[in-house]
């Protein structure tokens, strides 16, 4: 069921739903006393909840809603116009209501609009004190990107605006050079980010978006002051390491950048600034440059120091495995088993208990420790299609390590059938595995075989496309060539 209303409070903390009704409760905001009582029957349901949505289907809403009509209108004959244009309106005050609480998270943007309607009032006392207030704010202030730079921008604006309705005219000379510098800063500093982000798109998405006047600002960027701004310099290289000529001289810029100025950007935005220099690393791995591991791993460490790795806290199941997964190639297996007992608490309580057995599991697979691993992947609680697919996989491979041919030929079997009976997979994953399962058998037996037919698997295994795991794949032929 999924009401408008009842999915953004649903996205409230106890906190901020007290919050919310201080707000609704305010006659500035709202004088509808029906929007506070259906509020009250909502947040009372909100608070007393599980972790199951508040509404499981329709059946559920419709019971709600008799009872609200019944609270809130008394005897009044049920109208569905007028109960969906009280929810509409809880809605959009709620929607106000966390526009403004981002407003008030934002000091100096508030008062860059407090300074415009005191210049507007021709109130100078008024106004110098407040601009005192807002430069005091903006020192103290650890950020330097886009929206702050739009903020000084503002903010020098406004001085300039007062200036000059204070100031006789033939003294004037404005604050304008300053206001103009921000303005570049912030317009640089997002016009190269947008590029960034469209580079990336095309080498993901196959896309291919044209950001205007793109080469010629780079050409200035370049031999300008702007590229002594953090802000600006690491997104120029991040897109020089897309289409420079050094790409790894303009890759080093931006990890030294990222690790000196980090503190000068939110954390949402130098995630984003690491994702693109991890997307560096994979397209150099992916090039043959197997090296670029270790930078992947350090990266890894650098956002989990940093903390920027977490999202409200928690650490999602896919960053849990990558990281897992880059350390044991650069055989980091004592720092793992810490990184794995000490961040599985991080994950979502629904991944903690099959994540962590998983990953010891490929621990101990790495370690070349097997039947350890295979007690591990006996205790794998599958959450979805994709963990069943990895964790059947890594099974076949310890079989395989242990040359347990019945175990092996019997999970072969098992395997194939479990993909192409299950419907949550593309066929493009189904594919993948059925290849890698496929290749695997037949390498089984190439020590009993002859060097031509371990020749042609080489070749059909290196042009296979459509495969997992193919770098282990092919040191497993190596190894069982025959003699």
């Amino acid at each position: 069921m999924s009401n408008k209303v009842v999915t953004i409070l649903e996205t409230l903390s106890k906190h901020e739903l007290t919050q919310l009704k201080k707000y609704l409760l305010s006659p500035f905001f709202n004088e509808n006393e029906n929007i506070v009582a259906l509020f009250n029957l909502l947040d009372r349901q909100l608070r007393s909840k599980d972790d199951r949505p508040l509404f499981d289907d329709k059946s559920d809403w419709q019971r709600f809603v008799e009872g609200a009509w019944k609270h809130i209108f008394k005897t009044k004959k049920y109208s569905d116009t007028k109960f969906r244009r009280l929810c509409s309106d809880l809605n959009q005050l709620t929607q106000d209501f966390l526009g403004y609480k981002e407003y008030a998270t934002h000091p100096i943007t508030k008062n860059n609009h407090i300074l415009k309607a005191l210049n507007e009032r021709e109130l100078s006392k008024h106004f110098s004190a407040v601009e005192r207030q807002t430069r005091n704010i903006e020192q103290k202030q650890t950020h330097r990107n886009a929206s702050s730079f739009f903020e000084n921008f503002q903010l020098e604006t406004e001085y300039h605006n007062h200036l000059e309705q204070t100031t006789a005219q033939q003294n004037f000379q404005g604050n304008l050079l300053e206001a103009d510098y921000y303005l570049d800063c912030h317009y640089w500093s997002n016009k190269l980010k947008m590029h960034s982000e469209s580079l990336n798109n095309k080498t993901i998405l196959n896309t291919d978006e044209k950001i205007n006047l793109i080469d010629e600002l780079l050409k200035y960027v370049k031999d300008s002051r702007l590229i002594e701004v953090p802000a600006i310099a690491i997104y120029y290289h991040i897109i020089m390491t897309f289409q420079g000529e050094d790409k790894e001289f303009h890759f080093r810029e931006l990890l030294r950048i990222a690790t000196a100025a980090g503190d000068l950007f939110p954390q949402t935005e130098l995630r984003s600034i690491y994702i693109f220099a991890q997307n560096f690393c994979i397209r150099r791995i992916n090039s043959g440059k197997l090296e670029y591991y270790e930078q992947l791993y350090a990266i890894y460490k650098a956002l989990l120091e940093r903390e920027v790795i977490f999202t409200h806290n928690q650490l999602s199941p896919r960053n849990y495995k990558n990281i897992v997964t880059v350390a044991l190639f650069v055989k980091e297996y004592e720092w793992v088993e810490d990184f794995i007992l000490q961040y599985n608490t991080k994950l979502p309580k629904a991944y903690q208990a099959s994540l962590l057995s998983y990953n010891m599991a490929c621990l101990h697979f790495n370690k070349a420790e097997y039947h350890k691993a295979i007690e591990q992947l006996r205790e794998v609680q599958f959450q979805d299609a994709f963990d069943g697919l990895s964790s059947r996989w890594l099974l076949l491979k310890t079989y395989f390590e242990l040359d347990e041919i019945d175990a092996f030929e019997a999970l072969t079997d098992s395997f194939s059938i479990f993909i192409r009976r299950n419907k949550a997979l593309s066929e493009r994953n189904k594919q993948k595995y059925l290849n890698a399962i496929r290749f695997i058998a037949k390498i089984q037996k190439v020590p009993y075989q002859n060097e031509k037919i371990h020749q042609a698997l080489h070749q059909k295994l290196t042009e296979s496309k459509v495969i997992i795991d193919k770098r282990w794949l092919l040191d497993k032929l190596e190894y069982a060539k025959p003699i």
